[in-house]
């Protein structure tokens, strides 16, 4: 067995496994593959704190057994454990009368409960079939769980880990399978998306290593950031991804080919396109995800392009006037640098347009020199510089 490491320690010392004995309880337990509960493998060890809440621990014997001759000849004994949060659980097991299996000890006869109860928490009970034939065989319990292990409903339930061991990846206890999905779960509950808790959906997220953080961020970017956003967010992003559809909308940000950093480069890249589509204004998806990229948030978009919107129709006709003569092309991606980008030159060569227009109607009147060639009066001219 490989060594121990502190965490598989600490677990026992944590369950009130005194120090001269946490090692040994510790190599004990994982030597036989961290199979059983931790709890009884503690209170075996001489713990006083193995139970939750100060309740009897876990697999102590509640009173006697109780055996029943069948009108076969064979006798079903049935023990009473106590389940360590203050209730009980049962375990029975069938001896036909010609069996010569009267060798079993108490102490298999309880490690075989023990493994029942865990079947029954793992949703595996229908194994305890399995688990009966291997006891009658007098076959021990550790193997039995090798057996359990090796069975196609154990597979199917633990699917996830198999994923994970194609992959190089460790496989999860079971506990620790058990706690990623009740994480899981309740992320789901609390994005309103239950209808994807189920045993295939943990599956996929277990083998494909996706931390209950890492769903946390997936839901909050398709809940939060794109379902219940204004619409022209979920309409540009579904023009610029045209994979990504209303009805599996959840399901595409937790495909696992997706990974996260792409898809919050994709909705950041749909939120820059929403904020200009929400000014009457558009952004090629190329466009969109230059900006995304240099840092423009959507809050910093819908205030940019807001300022745009309200500059760019004036300042395109001031530089259609003055464009040959100054080589100012000023367009939408000029604007975009100046107002998102903080760009000095485009705002310099708006600038420029604005003090020629201011000449050439200072204290005139009328149409004069350039806006006259290009159909402007003196009125309107002091009426587009009011715009900046």
């Amino acid at each position: 067995m490989a060594a121990l490491n502190d965490l598989q320690i600490e677990r026992f010392a944590d369950l009130g496994v005194s120090n001269t004995n946490v090692v040994q309880t510790a190599n004990a337990f994982y030597a036989a593959g961290g199979t059983g509960n931790p709890l009884q493998a503690a209170y075996q060890a001489g713990s006083k704190t193995a139970a939750y809440g100060g309740n009897t621990p876990y697999g102590q014997p509640v009173g006697a057994p109780t055996t029943v001759t069948n009108p076969d000849g064979s006798t079903t004994t049935t023990y009473t454990y106590a389940n360590g949060v203050g209730g009980t659980f049962t375990s029975s097991t069938s001896l036909s009368s010609s069996s010569s299996n009267t060798s079993i000890t108490s102490a298999t006869q309880d490690a075989y409960a023990l493994i029942q109860s865990e079947l029954a928490q793992w949703g595996l009970g229908e194994l305890a079939t399995l688990l009966q034939k291997d006891m009658a065989a007098n076959i021990g319990p550790n193997q039995a769980v090798l057996d359990i292990r090796n069975s196609a409903p154990y597979k199917a339930r633990f699917a996830g880990n198999f994923t994970r061991q194609a992959a190089g990846l460790n496989m999860l206890t079971e506990a620790e399978y058990l706690a990623m999905e009740n994480s899981y779960a309740n992320l789901f509950n609390q994005y309103g998306t239950n209808t994807l808790a189920n045993k295939a959906q943990f599956a996929t997220l277990i083998g494909n290593d996706v931390s209950a953080t890492e769903l946390n961020s997936r839901l909050d970017l398709a809940v939060n950031q794109v379902q219940q956003a204004d619409p022209t967010v979920l309409n540009t992003l579904k023009q610029y991804y045209p994979t990504v559809s209303n009805s599996d909308l959840v399901g595409y940000f937790l495909a696992p080919t997706e990974t996260l950093p792409m898809l919050q480069q994709q909705v950041g890249t749909a939120q820059v396109g929403a904020a200009a589509a929400q000014q009457g204004l558009s952004d090629t998806q190329q466009r969109a995800q230059q900006l995304q990229q240099l840092g423009v948030s959507y809050s910093q978009a819908q205030t940019g392009y807001g300022k745009i919107a309200e500059v760019l129709p004036a300042s395109q006709k001031l530089s259609n006037i003055y464009g040959a003569q100054t080589g100012i092309n000023y367009n939408q991606t000029e604007a975009e640098n100046q107002y998102l980008l903080s760009s000095g030159a485009a705002a310099l060569e708006q600038q420029k347009l604005i003090d020629l227009e201011k000449q050439q109607f200072s204290g005139r009147s009328g149409v004069v020199g350039a806006s006259a060639a290009a159909g402007y009066s003196g009125s309107l001219g002091k009426s587009m510089q009011g715009q900046f």
